[in-house]
């Protein structure tokens, strides 16, 4: 799948937040919302599950819950 412009760019600010803030559930959670809007659901799985055990909320999990089969 061919990334437009923007959609590279925004996956960098990604990847530079992840580098300087590697202990932040809320980026690896953010991270996993922008990889269920490519379609990508086994990297959006790895980054809710990365943000889930960092600390974040119900929410990362309840997101999680809704990529599985049958959910």
């Amino acid at each position: 799948m061919a990334n437009k412009p923007e959609e590279t760019f925004v996956l960098a600010l990604f990847e530079i937040n992840i580098q300087n803030y590697p202990h932040s559930d809320n980026i690896y959670n953010s991270m996993g919302d922008y990889y269920v809007e490519q379609a990508d659901t086994a990297k959006a799985i790895e980054h809710l599950t990365k943000a889930l055990g960092l600390g974040t909320g119900p929410e990362s999990q309840e997101k999680l819950d809704n990529l599985k089969p049958g959910s």
